[in-house]
């Protein structure tokens, strides 16, 4: 859902990945720093509060956004990178959603939530192995996840535990819609 939305921020995050480059920050760089934060959320939540874990993910999702801003300013866009980013991405999930889980969601939403997630990147993974355009194929994608992960996280920073967790569901619910939109184009994408 937020393609559309990511491509009028793009002269904003191409501007920003022209100045991170020039001062000699690079995408690799960014990509570690983002997953340092996305490990740090859940620590926060158990020894510090739930908006430090805030602020840890807020950092570690604009890490995530910038380093492919910085990554396609340069050229410098790597095999290597684009495994990192990936792996990054997925341990981000991970992380938030254990955030999520020890602020007060209940073991089987966020064990679902977390599967679904997973799900969806590998469904977009394979399908782009098999030669698919796989970018906004579906509701839930990442962003879209995170913006969800974050809605929860403030509220449960608020102390709105069941609305977090209605919010949680209703991710849930349209992550599986999403897995069932990109099995059913990777297959008629590729159907002989």
């Amino acid at each position: 859902m937020l393609t559309r939305l990511r491509e009028s921020v793009r002269p904003l995050a191409e501007a920003l990945g022209r100045s991170l480059s020039k001062i000699g920050i690079s995408p690799n760089a960014l990509t570690v720093a983002g997953l340092v934060f996305s490990i740090l959320t859940p620590v926060a939540a158990i020894l510090f509060n739930p908006w430090s874990s805030l602020a840890l993910m807020i950092l570690s999702a604009a890490f995530d956004f910038l380093d492919g801003a910085v990554a396609k300013a340069t050229g410098n866009i790597s095999k290597k990178g684009a495994f990192l980013d990936s792996f990054s991405d997925r341990v981000a999930d991970a992380a938030y959603i254990l955030t999520l889980k020890l602020l007060g969601i209940d073991w089987v939403p966020a064990f679902l939530f977390v599967i679904t997630a997973f799900l969806i990147s590998y469904a977009r993974a394979r399908g782009e192995a098999l030669g698919l355009k796989m970018e906004g194929v579906g509701l839930m994608e990442r962003g879209d996840r995170i913006i969800a992960i974050g809605a929860a996280l403030i509220l449960l920073c608020m102390g709105y535990v069941r609305i977090a967790t209605i919010i949680v569901w209703v991710s849930i619910a349209l992550c599986i819609i999403t897995i069932i939109h990109r099995v059913a184009y990777i297959v008629s994408g590729t159907e002989q």
